[in-house]
């Protein structure tokens, strides 16, 4: 039920991501194909991570786990505070790990520069900012 909530918040049109200037993904990251996501993000813990395009702030706390292909952390959705446990997949070059109201992946383009991961939505807008 948490997971669905923070998919269906990140999926929202956001009033308040207009308001703030949401960063631009750098010319130098680095686009990685689904095998090198994986790879990449082995055993990853990201502790601040901004999530962009959503219609409340969300910040979290994330953890990749590509033996049970897994995402796990502890979130903060406009001051709603839980944790969340979620399936991952890889779909072609991208990284799923949220699912719409309807069930279907929401999946991100994954680019990195150093040790930032940036995530680039469908429809080619930052969704979010994970570092260490």
């Amino acid at each position: 039920m948490k997971a669905l909530f923070i998919g269906a918040l990140a999926v929202l049109g956001s009033t308040l991501a207009v308001l703030a200037e949401t960063p631009k993904l750098p010319k130098d990251a680095v686009q990685l194909s689904g095998a090198q996501i994986v790879e990449w993000l082995n055993s990853k813990k990201f502790k601040k991570v901004v999530i962009y395009d959503a219609s409340v702030p969300i910040t979290a706390v994330t953890n990749y786990d590509t033996r049970k292909m897994r995402v796990f952390g502890t979130y903060d959705a406009g001051g709603t505070k839980g944790k969340f446990d979620n399936e991952w997949v890889i779909d072609g070059d991208k990284s799923c790990s949220e699912k719409s109201e309807n069930g279907k992946w929401i999946c991100q383009k994954i680019f990195v520069l150093g040790d930032v991961m940036y995530e680039v939505n469908k429809k080619g807008k930052l969704h979010a900012i994970s570092k260490p």
